[in-house]
């Protein structure tokens, strides 16, 4: 994530603000451009495994860690808006 405070403060202090919107559309944006890295990744992936002959092991790797650290990056952000949403109650 970027900048200096996590998503969960920024939507809790927009909550307090009653501005959650601008804080809700961060947090989708910020999924939906994890979520699309992350099918990029498993997208070339799925082709070096289809492609004639060995796929280098290393770019396979490579390209599944990347897959991995942004579904992780999606996961971290709806537990941030879990969170946020929780103690916003």
């Amino acid at each position: 994530m970027t900048g200096g405070s996590t998503v969960t403060e920024k939507v809790k202090l927009a909550w307090v603000a009653g501005e959650a919107q601008p804080a809700l559309a961060e947090l989708m944006h910020e999924l939906a451009e994890a979520l699309t890295a992350t099918g990029s990744y498993l997208t070339a992936t799925t082709r070096m495994l289809d492609a004639a002959g060995d796929p280098p092991e290393e770019r396979l790797k490579e390209t599944l860690q990347k897959c991995m650290a942004q579904f992780a990056r999606a996961t971290e952000a709806v537990r941030q808006l879990r969170d946020a949403l929780s103690e916003g109650r």
